[in-house]
């Protein structure tokens, strides 16, 4: 009797750790290590005195292995 057994290499779609940009705040479980694994969305939000004029608040890891989307930019708002 000739049992086969076959296994399946699963591999795991991650994408590089994301800096936080300055003036930012990052959030999002999954976010905060060296890797990210695929569809793990990650939000960035500007500190109190600081807005957003570029760049993306939801990022989530791609199945390229790439994130969505582009760095936040904060600029002070001058008050």
């Amino acid at each position: 009797m000739c049992i086969l057994f076959s296994f399946s290499i699963v591999s795991v779609i991650q994408c590089p750790s994301l800096n936080t940009p300055d003036y930012a705040i990052q959030s999002g479980y999954g976010c905060s290590g060296l890797s990210s694994n695929y569809s793990t969305s990650c939000f960035f939000s500007c500190i109190v005195g600081y807005e957003t004029i570029a760049g993306s608040q939801k990022r989530t890891c791609l199945e390229t292995g790439k994130w969505s989307g582009t760095e936040l930019q904060c600029q002070g708002n001058g008050g």
